[in-house]
């Protein structure tokens, strides 16, 4: 080989080298430089975060002060954005909501409990001294936080903690930022007990299933019988899994058949089977929704579901389920809840859900409405035509009853909407929009 082709090759290799330690450098930087924009966002997402928990005390703070229930519930409702903003800002941030339980669980907590402060005044009601004290305990966690995530953020800002990207909180560049949070969650002050309307407070800890009130515990081999009863399944098909608490402890059972492998649960109190799944997939339909509407309505009233007036549907992998409630003195009573789920290409059951009913049915007191019909519906918005009328009863934020005048109505989008007004006080309780389409009809 020649030495001029040797130089050729030899230059040709090297400036080969040349280009591929350029690509090398450039994928550096640009790596390097994508990782800096993360951070920086990160540092962003820390840097809103204990803005909006200091405003979030700052606004907590006011509720206090305020008696004008105009002045109380706009700044109650500043507070809700407050803490809106602060969990918005938490979700940015690169750690697993593990390490932040009790940062989350406060925002979500005092935000919540303020917006139903703010919609309590609205309506005319006042406040009570353990509300305005739970306001200002509040307030003081708020602080509290703010203080501790302004001393972390003072970290970041010199250059004492850095954010990592894909790295976690175990790794040895985040290991003081964990630290601090650790810290910071080791330090929550003590909060009151909060006893209000709304998905946080602490009587739901302690709510029992009304209809299984002082029902004796079953033992597995009764839950086997209860679900072959309820099935038509023979006994030796079930085999209990395992017991599982919550709310309503239950026992979970499965079956293998020719139509499916089930999926039972039976109530350890009472042995009521509060759900029920086959996991068959459906084929092609050949009944009609109609068809598969009256098999649940069977089905109900056969194992013991008396009252239950049907209300929505939805057509899902070639299945309907229809969505029931309980009827009482001509009043819907929307939280004793239960859904069957009909095959429509066999018309067998093969879904069934009663946690709703469980959890509420009762004999309900009910008292005639102190705002008539032709009251609340004068309180509909103009720009709703009533379609139809009635009673109902629904649950509340904090799973509390309230019985309303339930109006269907149509919109000026020709969509149509269901609105709850309360019979005792007159205020709109709730609206729901009605998603309907060829698979049926969904609320939201």
């Amino acid at each position: 080989m020649s030495k001029r082709l040797i130089s050729k090759i030899t230059a040709f290799v090297l400036a080969g080298f040349a280009v591929l330690g350029g690509f090398i450098l450039q994928g550096r930087a640009e790596a390097e430089s994508l990782e800096r924009q993360v951070e920086l966002g990160y540092q962003r997402a820390f840097s809103e975060l204990a803005s909006a928990s200091d405003q979030l005390s700052a606004s907590l703070s006011e509720c206090v002060c305020f008696e004008s229930a105009g002045a109380f519930s706009s700044v109650c409702a500043e507070a809700y954005a407050r803490a809106e903003a602060a969990q918005s800002a938490l979700g940015a941030l690169p750690f697993s909501g593990a390490e932040l339980t009790e940062t989350a669980t406060f925002f979500s907590k005092a935000g919540d409990y303020a917006w139903v402060m703010a919609k309590k005044a609205a309506s005319g009601q006042a406040l009570s001294e353990e509300e305005r004290k739970n306001l200002s305990a509040l307030a003081a966690g708020a602080g509290l936080l703010s203080d501790n995530l302004e001393e972390l953020y003072a970290g970041l800002r010199n250059g004492e903690v850095t954010f990592k990207a894909a790295e976690n909180l175990a790794s040895e560049a985040s290991s003081t930022l964990a630290d601090g949070f650790v810290s910071m969650e080791s330090e929550f002050p003590e909060l009151p007990s909060l006893i209000y309307d709304g998905p946080f407070s602490e009587h739901l800890t302690d709510r029992n299933p009304a209809f299984l009130e002082n029902a004796p515990e079953i033992t597995k081999e009764e839950a086997v019988k209860r679900a072959s009863d309820f099935t038509g399944m023979a006994e030796e098909k079930f085999t209990v899994e395992y017991e599982r608490g919550g709310d309503i402890p239950v026992y979970v059972l499965s079956a293998r058949s020719l139509h499916g492998s089930l999926i039972v649960e039976v109530s350890v109190a009472g042995g009521v089977v509060t759900r029920l799944k086959n996991t068959r997939t459906a084929g092609e339909s050949i009944m009609s929704v109609e068809d598969g509407v009256a098999i649940a309505e069977k089905f109900l009233a056969s194992h013991g579901y008396d009252g239950m007036e049907k209300s929505y549907y939805h057509i899902d992998d070639g299945a309907v389920t229809v969505n029931f409630a309980c009827t009482q003195e001509g009043v819907t009573c929307y939280p004793d809840l239960a859904k069957v789920t009909v095959a429509l290409d066999t018309g067998r059951v093969v879904g069934f859900e009663s946690e709703g009913y469980v959890m509420s049915h009762r004999e309900r007191e009910l008292s005639e409405p102190k705002v008539t019909q032709e009251d609340a519906e004068g309180r509909v918005s103009e720009n709703l035509t009533v379609l139809s009328r009635g009673l109902a009863v629904i649950e509340t934020g904090g799973k509390n009853e309230v019985m309303c005048h339930e109006f269907k109505c149509e919109g000026a989008d020709k969509r149509h909407y269901i609105l709850y007004v309360n019979t005792e006080t007159g205020q709109e309780e709730k609206l729901l929009m009605l998603i309907e389409d060829e698979n049926g009809t969904l609320t939201v």
